[in-house]
C-alpha cells in the first residue's frame, strides 16, 4: 500500500520517470535553480534570500534525494553539500528526509502551469559556519559595505542557529 500511495502522489504532483540502465528500475532526477531563504528578523529580511544553483531532486525506488551547495555568502565555505534523503509520508502529504547535517520536511505544490514547487524546511544543527570566510565572501561579492554588513547579521544568525529554507521548482521535460 506504501508504493501505491507514493506513485499516486508523485503521478498527481506531475513528476516522470527516466529509465536507467539497470532494466526495470527507474529513476527521476530533476536539476533547477532555487532560493535559500534563512529566518530573520523583518529588518534584515530584504537580505536573508541567496540564490542557489543546481538543486537536485531524485526520486529512486520510492527514495527522494535533495541535494545543492549552501550559499558561500552564508556558511563561508563554497561546496557546502547538503544531502538528506527519505520518502514521503502520506499520512503527512509531506517529504521526511535526513542527512550528516540535520533533516528537511519538504512540501510539494502543484502550480497552474504544471510544474511543481517545492518548499523544504531544514533544520541543520551539525553544519558548521565558517564567518570569518563568510565575511570574506561576501566582501568579494557584495559591492555595497552596507549590504555586506547586513548579510553578515544573517549569517552570524544562521551560524547560531542554522535553520533555512530552500525553495525550486520541478519541472517534467
Amino acid at each position: 500500500m506504501k508504493r501505491l500511495s507514493l506513485f499516486v502522489c508523485l503521478a498527481v504532483v506531475g513528476f516522470a520517470s527516466v529509465a536507467t540502465a539497470r532494466g526495470n528500475r527507474t529513476e527521476t532526477v530533476f536539476r533547477s535553480d532555487g532560493i535559500y531563504t534563512a529566518p530573520t528578523t523583518a529588518a534584515l529580511a530584504d537580505v536573508a534570500t541567496n540564490p542557489v544553483s543546481d538543486v537536485k531532486w531524485k526520486l529512486k525506488e520510492g527514495r527522494v534525494t535533495l541535494s545543492y551547495d549552501l550559499p558561500a555568502e552564508l556558511v563561508g565555505e563554497t561546496n557546502t553539500e547538503i544531502a538528506m534523503s527519505g520518502f514521503f509520508d502520506p499520512a503527512t502529504g509531506l517529504y521526511a528526509l535526513s542527512g550528516a547535517l540535520g533533516t528537511a520536511t519538504c512540501a510539494a505544490t502543484v502550480q497552474a502551469d504544471k510544474t511543481t514547487a517545492m518548499h523544504c524546511a531544514e533544520l541543520m544543527p551539525r553544519l558548521q559556519v565558517d564567518l570569518v570566510a563568510t565575511e570574506a565572501a561576501l566582501a568579494a561579492r557584495i559591492a555595497d559595505p552596507t549590504e555586506a554588513a547586513r548579510r553578515l547579521e544573517v549569517a552570524v544568525a544562521f551560524a547560531h542557529e542554522p535553520i533555512g529554507f530552500v525553495d525550486f521548482t520541478l519541472r517534467t521535460r
